[in-house]
């Protein structure tokens, strides 16, 4: 609470949710628009590997865009990010910081799959 009120000028605040979650039911985000932060938060949508259901690709799409849809809160100017969770298991000799590059990549891929196989939502990849 400290930060929010004291320090709010000087903080910014990630807002996690779940992509298979709405971000009006996300405690986080009632605590972000209950205490007007939205202008000092980035948003990231988790586990967008576990989306399975055709119909919530474009909800995150929306998330993504930014904009004011059932279900979704822009936070203006920053806006969201979306990952992947689906770790990559260390190979034998490699460090940890050059398995968190691949995971990286890995992720940039696999959003630009899914980019392809959902009738190419636009902002999935920049």
């Amino acid at each position: 609470r400290r930060y929010s009120t004291d320090r709010r000028d000087l903080s910014m605040f990630l807002v996690i949710i779940e992509a298979t979650s709405s971000a009006r039911n996300s405690t986080a985000m009632s605590v972000v628009t209950e205490r007007g932060l939205t202008d000092r938060c980035i948003g990231v949508i988790t586990k967008c590997d576990k989306l399975t259901n055709e119909e919530e690709w474009p909800k995150v799409d929306q998330q993504l865009s930014n904009e004011t849809a059932e279900g979704t809160i822009p936070l203006v100017p920053h806006g969201y990010v979306a990952t992947m969770n689906k770790a990559l298991k260390l190979r034998e000799g490699e460090t940890c910081h050059a398995r968190l590059i691949r995971q990286a990549q890995e992720e940039v891929r696999w959003f630009r799959d899914e980019e392809q196989a959902h009738d190419g939502y636009g902002s999935m990849v920049d």
